[in-house]
């Protein structure tokens, strides 16, 4: 997921893959970008990764779960 990748701090080793000298210009390769949700902050960061004629696809709401799906909290007993 981006928003992971980019929110848990691993942005300086995605720049230093990018910037690697076997890797092609930004806009000389396809880069894809997963995630349920990007908040804008992220997106901006996740921008400097991607070419400038880059497509977002959406689909759904980007607030956060579906409402039709169910979602519970299962706690096990340690160990």
């Amino acid at each position: 997921e981006a928003d992971r990748l980019l929110g848990l701090g691993f942005e300086p080793e995605l720049r230093r893959l990018a910037a690697h000298h076997s890797m092609p210009p930004r806009d000389g390769r396809q880069t894809s970008l997963f995630a349920a949700t990007l908040p804008a902050p992220l997106r901006a960061l996740a921008a400097d990764f991607l070419r400038a004629d880059a497509v977002a696809v959406r689909a759904g709401h980007e607030s956060g779960a579906v409402p039709l799906v169910q979602q519970s909290l299962v706690l096990l007993p340690p160990g």
